[in-house]
């Protein structure tokens, strides 16, 4: 019998950046975009480590409080996404791609709440499908993904 893949596989690299956000997030709630790839999307003969595969995160500047954060006028705004474009190009890194939305409940569990799933239906419409996830600092994780994907 064939092993299936992790419907979410995190690099290394993505990891890190999502490690140093939780230290900030002992206190704050903080959201993130990242890029990552579908599995459908690799080419022909190359097989992923998952679903997903996250590759990295973008931490827009945002008010953040203990059960709250935002980027703007609503999660879904210009400034972030033209943020995370401009981050992307200074860092030399692709600009397509970014489809993943990320944030930390600190000293919560990582439950999606109502305003989370309604942000990922947002994100959904903005990208086409869209995946995300919810962290907290005792290392659990809760992902869902919104759009039309085989594995919705």
């Amino acid at each position: 019998m064939a092993e299936s893949l992790p419907d979410i596989y995190i690099e290394k690299k993505a990891w890190e950046q999502i490690f140093e956000a939780l230290r900030y997030a002992l206190k704050h709630e903080v959201q993130f975009f990242g890029r990552g790839t579908y599995a459908d999307q690799f080419p022909e003969g190359v097989t992923p480590k998952g679903q997903y595969v996250l590759h990295e995160i973008i931490i827009p500047p945002q008010e953040v409080t203990g059960a709250f954060t935002d980027t703007g006028e609503g999660a879904t705004n210009v400034a972030a996404l033209n943020f995370i474009i401009v981050e992307a190009l200074r860092l030399g890194l692709p600009i397509a791609g970014w489809n993943f939305w990320g944030h930390t409940h600190p000293g919560m569990s990582t439950r999606p709440s109502t305003q989370d799933h309604d942000n990922m239906l947002q994100w959904a419409k903005q990208w086409g499908r869209a995946i995300g996830a919810v962290f907290n600092e005792k290392n659990e994780i809760t992902g869902w993904g919104a759009g039309p994907h085989p594995m919705f």
